[in-house]
């Protein structure tokens, strides 16, 4: 709290401040301390406030409607849910951007939060629904959503941790929050508490998971329609990993080499931001083709030479997008050029 209210100040003095908070799991444990002191109080007081109407007064629970849906900010939960719901808040709701006839100032919050998103696996599913498929292919379903299930069941288990917050709690955080970046250990990390760590433990961004409530206006004009289809991209490659009956499938050896060439060149090095202008022409470079006849493992090295050779000989096309923010049709016929050119040199090696 006391992070929030300095970043507070500098934004009601116009300036713009980022309150980075390394851990929300102390939040959660308020919150269940304080349901605890309060039920000593009584059933009465543990349900009082938070839950207000349209004109602002508390609305009253009862043990009995405790479980009952209300409206809290336009969404029908339960009303225990809606009291934690609006605890939490209370943090959240302290970063904003103020009208320029209040100073312009902001405040942005980044609070990073230990625990695991749900995996939204269904308990089970009712196989006579599905009337058009034969015993065999319903047979073939289930033995791979049992399969999937098991290896998240798994993931979960060996995610469990001290520091933790349950998976309720985490969603809750998400659903308040305006988007989330969801990290994973990367396959360097150690795989069990017992291996020795070397400095960090390093971790990997979920492209899938990853999200942004804003919508578009959260991207460079540059990135507007390259970011999102990353995430498509990576989507529909996973669905053909786990709809696919043979391994040996052309379209899913397409799709594997696809999304292998995607993480390879959204890999950095830790402390080396990525500029806005090499990004885009990254993202274009994967998207538009020009490197799939290179080998997943080759794409990093192949996309900074590329880079080096379109600093050197077409430095306008980063410059452009460096100022403009955007990907004209210049742009892209320059770092199509470049890299064509490139794929000629390397070739002919």
């Amino acid at each position: 709290m006391a992070a929030a209210a300095a970043g507070e100040r500098i934004r009601d003095e116009g300036g713009h401040s980022l309150v980075v908070l390394d851990d929300l799991a102390p939040l959660s444990d308020a919150w269940d301390k304080l349901v605890l002191a309060l039920a000593d109080l009584g059933q009465e007081k543990l349900r009082e406030g938070l839950i207000k109407d349209e004109a602002g007064n508390d609305v009253a629970l009862s043990p009995q409607t405790e479980q009952e849906l209300v409206d809290y900010e336009g969404m029908l939960v339960s009303g225990a849910v809606a009291q934690r719901r609006g605890f939490f808040s209370i943090l959240f709701l302290r970063a904003a951007k103020l009208h320029s006839s209040f100073g312009g100032g902001s405040m942005s919050l980044l609070p990073l939060v230990p625990g695991r998103p749900a995996s939204g696996t269904k308990a089970q599913i009712d196989m006579s629904k599905y009337q058009t498929l034969s015993e065999e292919q319903k047979e073939k379903l289930s033995a791979m959503l049992e399969k999937k299930k098991a290896a998240e069941a798994a993931v979960m288990a060996l995610s469990v941790g001290p520091g933790e917050v349950k998976t309720e709690t985490v969603e809750e955080f998400i659903s308040i929050a305006d988007g989330q970046v969801v990290l994973e250990p990367s396959m360097n990390a150690p795989s069990t508490s017992s291996e020795a760590a070397v400095g960090p433990v390093p971790f990997s961004v979920n492209p899938k998971l990853s999200i942004t409530r804003v919508g578009s206006r959260a991207y460079y004009k540059a990135l507007e329609h390259l970011a999102p289809q990353i995430r498509l991209d990576l989507a529909q490659a996973e669905d053909a990993r786990k709809f696919a009956t043979n391994q040996d499938d052309p379209v899913l050896r397409r799709y594997e080499a696809y999304s292998q060439r995607i993480a390879a060149a959204l890999q950095q090095q830790p402390g080396e931001p990525v500029p806005l202008e090499e990004l885009v022409v990254i993202l274009f470079a994967i998207q538009s083709g020009l490197a799939d006849t290179v080998q997943p493992r080759d794409v990093s090295a192949f996309l900074a030479e590329g880079l080096d050779l379109l600093r050197r000989d077409n430095a306008k096309v980063l410059t452009d997008i460096a100022k403009s923010k955007q990907l004209t049709a210049a742009s892209e016929k320059g770092i199509t050029e470049t890299f064509k050119s490139l794929l000629q040199q390397r070739g002919s090696q």
